[in-house]
């Protein structure tokens, strides 16, 4: 052997092959990239994934249900929180989270992301109406017409704590 004709990777420059590696530089076959003896799906370049990229359904939709898990998480959480002012940001990231699955993701399972929408809409819905029965009941209107005044309410508590303390009070002075 002669030293400057040794190439330690065979004589094509690739390295060995065998039969998991076929072609050079470990491509498969089809010269796509590493050919998984186990896969029994399609080989060619719209299968070959070398970057980890999100794989696609028969209609060219992502596949999984992550999101629609989490519109329906978050509707659900908003409709719980309904009577604070923070279902509102829960419930606008639980639709668009929903709408976004729809449209973006195979239909694997509808139920999470119509869940989702439902929910959303439904806390923001409860959340008007918890505000209007409110804002019309005969203690706000009694209010609206009549605001006590701060000094009235200061002497009504100190004649209160007066009345309840006076002979504990007495006894101290």
């Amino acid at each position: 052997m002669d030293g400057n004709n040794y190439n330690p990777y065979g004589p094509n420059g690739y390295g060995p092959q065998g039969p998991y590696n076929a072609g050079p530089q470990g491509q498969g076959p089809n010269g796509y990239g590493p050919q998984d003896p186990y896969s029994s799906g399609p080989q060619g370049p719209e299968s070959y994934n070398p970057y980890g990229a999100v794989p696609k359904g028969p209609h060219g939709k992502r596949v999984g249900i992550g999101m629609a898990v989490a519109s329906m998480a978050l509707g659900i959480c908003a409709v719980a929180l309904f009577c604070c002012i923070i279902n509102i940001p829960l419930a606008i990231a639980a639709i668009v989270l929903g709408i976004v699955y729809l449209a973006n993701y195979e239909p694997v399972d509808r139920g999470f992301a119509f869940t989702g929408i439902a929910t959303g809409i439904i806390s923001i819905v409860l959340l008007i109406v918890s505000i209007a029965v409110i804002m019309t009941s005969p203690i706000v209107r009694s209010l609206q017409a009549n605001p006590p005044r701060q000094d009235e309410i200061i002497q009504e508590y100190n004649d209160a704590i007066e009345d309840f303390y006076g002979d504990i009070l007495d006894d101290y002075e």
